[in-house]
């Protein structure tokens, strides 16, 4: 048994007469007439009464349909005129029925719907260029789209990754003035802390030791302890100096996040 040739090789599509489908119609029954899917071939195959029906491929289906077509449904006569009146198609013995009716050459008219419908394929036939054309176009546009989209995100994945960089470095740089500063801060601190101490022992002592001594002691001693006291110069603790190196490093960091922020 020979395989049904498929409806779509055939150079048309046709659907199953019982379920309506449009997938895998390969097959038609030649006793009930009707195209038939896979599927349904199958089901019509199992059933007792009809699993002696003559099942051929949708082309026999095609031939049945145009050798019937030729024929008048009415007499078996051939069909010779095209009844404009009544949009039907009439054999010899149909036209004491149409008397009056505007009756056409069966051939000729064919012809004539031919060419009309050849004008509307082709005219059809543009129209499916045109709508090709539209959609590659479109396709053309949602790849560009697409590809502007991957960019933009691809640059703020960037940025982002600048930023969070950018965050690590400035708290590094304010951490490492920071621990500079409290380092100077803290020697100036523990100097001047010295200083006192010394300075506080000498007064103390001097002011202990000054009720013993009269007389030409008295000014050897004073002589003596004012040259000590003149000698104790505060070290350099110049505040003014800290205030001017930090403001330093703080134009220093403003000028550092502006140029690490600006990524454009």
């Amino acid at each position: 048994m020979s395989k049904p040739v498929p409806s779509a090789q055939l150079g048309f599509i046709t659907k199953c007469d019982l379920c309506d489908s449009l997938e895998d119609v390969n097959s038609f029954c030649k006793n009930c007439l009707q195209n038939l899917c896979d599927n349904c071939k199958k089901l019509h195959q199992k059933i007792p009464s009809l699993r002696s029906h003559d099942i051929g491929s949708i082309g026999d289906g095609r031939r049945v349909h145009k050798s019937e077509e030729l024929l008048c449904s009415d007499h078996g006569e051939i069909l010779t005129h095209y009844c404009k009146t009544c949009s039907m198609n009439v054999c010899p013995k149909c036209l004491s029925s149409h008397l009056k009716h505007d009756l056409l050459n069966i051939d000729e008219e064919g012809q004539k719907m031919k060419e009309e419908l050849e004008k509307t394929l082709e005219s059809k036939a543009k129209l499916l260029k045109e709508i090709r054309d539209s959609r590659d176009r479109v396709l053309e546009h949602k790849t560009k789209f697409d590809s502007v989209v991957e960019d933009v995100i691809s640059n703020i994945e960037h940025e982002f990754d600048m930023i969070l960089k950018l965050k690590t470095d400035v708290k590094d740089t304010v951490l490492e003035l920071n621990a500079k500063g409290r380092t100077e801060i803290q020697e100036q601190i523990h100097i001047l802390q010295n200083f006192e101490s010394k300075l506080e022992n000498e007064m103390r002592r001097i002011k202990e030791d000054l009720p013993l001594y009269s007389g030409p002691t008295l000014i050897k001693f004073a002589q003596k302890e004012s040259e000590e006291l003149r000698s104790l110069e505060a070290p350099s603790s110049d505040i003014n100096h800290f205030q001017m190196q930090w403001s330093h490093q703080h134009h220093q960091y403003q000028n550092f996040l502006i140029a690490r922020t600006n990524f454009t």
